[in-house]
């Protein structure tokens, strides 16, 4: 196996570990989520900005926190069987 794969299986491993014991009730911070997601928190951010993320609480003026449940049923809304879908 190509060591690359290896370090990202090790990370894929390490995170769903992190994540492993959050109850799917639980709102978590953007930092956290984008954690979760894979990708920055500047790109959910982004996507809060635009649209096409998941579902999101304002708390103020500042706060923003994501229900876990949430993140795990928009992960699961974007699997794809080939590339030709949208």
């Amino acid at each position: 196996m190509a060591p690359e794969k290896l370090n990202a299986d090790k990370k894929e491993i390490k995170i769903k570990n992190n994540f492993s014991e959050i109850e799917p009730d639980r709102h978590i911070d953007e930092k956290r989520a984008a954690e979760y997601l894979g990708i920055s928190y500047k790109t959910l951010q982004g996507y809060r900005v635009k649209g096409g993320g998941p579902e999101f609480v304002k708390i103020g003026k500042k706060t923003v926190r994501y229900k876990f449940s949430d993140l795990q049923k928009w992960t699961e809304n974007k699997k794809k069987k080939n590339t030709s879908q949208n």
